[in-house]
């Protein structure tokens, strides 16, 4: 045995505030064996002896999004570039996520220490290859910007040393020297006092005593230690979980009751329940079977699976057969059915409801952007009931997602009302509530008294300016924005919507000021360079404006509203070349269900009718493009191309039938082809519009061709 082997594969606790503890010491084998598993490969860093062979330079091609992904390695270094219309992208690979047994993703650490995720992950299955990672097999993927988590980091790594206190905002900010892999605290809890007693030679019981055994606790705490990572309803924002009150993101010990950090929730409507098989579902789907519910507790996880070592497949059927037996004797059972999960169909994994043959794989993803919300109740998960005096998690749960607005924000109003002692954070969701169902007054009501009962709650801050600034209320949002900035820290979140919020108020220099610190901290921030090049356009700066918006398209090419801003910059300066593969791309990658959501939500909020919520967002989704269109169709006309114009123009008013430019456009283009008869109905429609600039063109239009007549 090499002691030194252990320690660098295993054997240390992450402890936030104290020595780390070498387990290995005295569990050699057991620390060694554990090094092997998935758990314990979940995350590290890369490193001069790190081998990736799937990172050869050969292409990985994304249709929908129309880019090619070349991940590389150059001496110890690794990187995946992206080559795209929008030009080339190199991004350095600092971590890998993921143990590689199912799939491994990568991780680059951003100037200013942030993590993001990379777009593409390789799977292992079918001889491994790669993909998009999940949540990005759509053409407006998020690129380069997904930021990692305090909840991503809690489940895929042992818990970072943290400053006491500094996991309450959940800020995905992390130190330098990460762990490497989930450790054996996880399960343990802190093995500082164990360790002690062992090495002062303690008598077994108080060293026993001074750790925790999951073997030894409770069926119930015992599932909680695997369920704490192993249980998600979903992925998708219903909520799946709210996470306690004044509560630190790693904060969770192995033994205490897991409803004491975390409560979660699932959409009470048992179709979409039944139908759904999502990645991180093992401990759910096991609660929910036959085979759970008869055992009265006696079933667990670890009736097949031992933490401290990874057996061979055949080992893994066989031990799961003995089980099966143990109450079904006699029985022969087929292997437990594996499934690919809905939110990442590159992963095929077990389903624990052991319920028989799995349907047919999902063909999409649940996560792809081209579903709707859950809208409806959302009902508890787990713990079976609320302890006393928790209705405001279940209350919370039914609008932080948006599926209940209709019933749950007059219901969330009502408790708050008459709970003077609710936390900030409460109040703050119903104010973030309201701002998705359309209702600023309230909105801004809440957010206020979220700041009033807490003056750092910074995302409160955040919301409240984005609310005002959306209003046409600007200068109220600065002072917000400004106190946020004392009593939060110069948070990068802060100064970015200061600056925005400065832009709308016409103080251009000093948000250029703010854009601009924000970039030399964070030169890949695709958001920062496009509000840069916008606010550089509102002052007549466009040759800077124009280079700080290729910049954003550079960065993030799957952008639909950064390719707008260019596209519109180039316009303005008459680049009528350039626009137009800009316009045609935003176009081609069509509009955003994100963006189209919020009419969603404001209808159901309104009405609670999901069929007339959907015929909104429908409209929405629709008109997005409106725009891009009417100005593609224009540079088509200024290079002489009357019918590609005329079928922009056509489209503009298929998705938009309101819109009154997209008419009188179209009306007009059709008079001066002559073709009269069909655009009178276009120029009547446009003759109404409220713009007296449009409503008196139309009108002009319509009374020279009846003449003619």
């Amino acid at each position: 045995m090499r002691p030194a082997l252990f320690i660098v594969a295993l054997g240390l606790i992450a402890l936030p505030a104290a020595a780390a503890v070498n387990c290995a010491e005295c569990h050699a084998s057991i620390a060694e064996s554990y090094s092997r598993t998935a758990m314990g490969r979940s995350f590290r860093a890369v490193t001069p002896s790190t081998v990736l062979p799937e990172f050869d330079g050969r292409p990985f091609d994304h249709v929908p999004s129309r880019e090619r992904f070349f991940p590389s390695r150059r001496g110890a270094s690794y990187s995946v570039r992206r080559e795209c219309g929008g030009g080339s992208l190199e991004v350095s690979v600092d971590y890998i996520f993921g143990s590689g047994d199912h799939a491994r993703s990568y991780l680059h650490r951003t100037k200013d220490g942030r993590l993001v995720e990379m777009p593409v992950t390789w799977y292992a299955e079918n001889g491994g290859h790669w993909g998009m990672s999940p949540a990005y097999d759509r053409p407006d993927h998020a690129g380069f910007s997904r930021q990692i988590d305090d909840r991503c980091m809690f489940c895929h790594n042992a818990y970072p040393a943290l400053p006491k206190g500094a996991d309450q905002s959940e800020d995905g900010e992390f130190p330098i020297d990460l762990p490497s892999g989930i450790d054996c605290a996880r399960c343990h809890g802190n093995g500082e006092a164990h360790a002690q007693a062992a090495r002062a030679g303690k008598p077994v019981a108080e060293i026993r005593a001074a750790i925790v055994n999951p073997a030894r606790l409770s069926p119930e705490r015992q599932l909680e230690v695997c369920m704490q990572c192993h249980y998600e309803t979903t992925s998708t924002d219903l909520p799946s979980v709210l996470k306690r009150f004044r509560r630190g993101a790693f904060s969770y010990q192995p033994g205490e009751p897991l409803a004491n950090y975390i409560v979660y929730f699932d959409s009470a409507d048992p179709k979409p329940r039944e139908s759904r098989f999502e990645l991180v579902s093992a401990a759910l789907r096991l609660r929910e079977s036959a085979c759970f519910r008869a055992s009265a507790g006696r079933l667990t996880c670890t009736t097949c699976h031992d933490p401290h070592r990874q057996p061979a497949a055949a080992e893994v059927r066989a031990i799961s057969r003995r089980a099966c037996q143990s109450c079904h004797a006699g029985r022969e059972f087929p292997d437990a059915p594996k499934r690919a999960a809905d939110d990442a169909i590159h992963i095929s994994v077990t389903d624990h409801l052991f319920s028989g043959a799995p349907p047919p794989g999902p063909t999409a993803e649940i996560n792809s952007g081209a579903a709707l919300p859950y809208a409806g109740e959302v009902r508890l998960s787990y713990p079976d009931r609320l302890m006393r005096g928790d209705e405001v998690y279940l209350a919370m749960a039914q609008v932080a997602g948006g599926a209940n607005l209709h019933s749950g924000l007059p219901a969330l109003q009502s408790l708050l009302d008459r709970s003077p002692g609710a936390p900030s954070e409460a109040w703050s969701q119903l104010g973030q509530a309201y701002a998705s169902a359309g209702i600023p007054d309230r909105a801004a009501a809440g957010l206020k008294t979220a700041l009033e009962k807490d003056p750092s709650n910074w995302r409160a801050a955040v919301s409240l300016a984005e609310l005002l600034s959306s209003y046409g209320h600007s200068s109220e949002a600065i002072p917000v924005l400004e106190r946020a900035r004392v009593s939060s820290g110069d948070r990068p979140e802060i100064r970015e919507t200061l600056a925005v919020a400065l832009d709308a108020a016409g103080d251009h220099d000093r948000a250029q000021t703010l854009y601009r610190d924000l970039i030399a901290t964070e030169p890949e921030n695709a958001s920062a360079w496009n509000d840069l090049g916008n606010s550089l356009r509102a002052s007549h700066r466009l040759p800077e404006s124009l280079d700080a918006l290729g910049e954003a398209v550079r960065l993030q090419p799957e952008s639909i509203a950064i390719r707008l801003s260019y596209a519109s910059a180039l316009f303005e300066a008459r680049r009528f070349r350039d626009a137009r593969p800009q316009l045609e791309e935003a176009i081609r990658i069509g509009p955003s269900t994100d963006r189209a959501i919020p009419a969603w939500f404001q209808e159901l909020a309104a009405t609670g009718d999901a069929a007339a919520a959907l015929a909104r967002f429908q409209t929405a989704l629709n008109s997005q493009l409106t725009g891009a269109r009417i100005n593609l169709a224009d540079i088509f006309l200024s290079m002489g191309d009357r019918p590609a114009a005329l079928r922009q123009y056509e489209a503009a008013v298929a998705a938009d039938p309101d819109s009154p430019i997209a008419n009188v456009n179209l009306g007009l283009t059709l008079l001066n082809a002559g073709d009269r008869n069909r655009a009178e109905p276009y120029l009547t429609r446009a003759s109404h519009a409220p713009d007296p600039a449009i409503s008196s063109a139309a009108r002009n239009a319509l009374s020279g061709k009846l003449q003619r007549r």
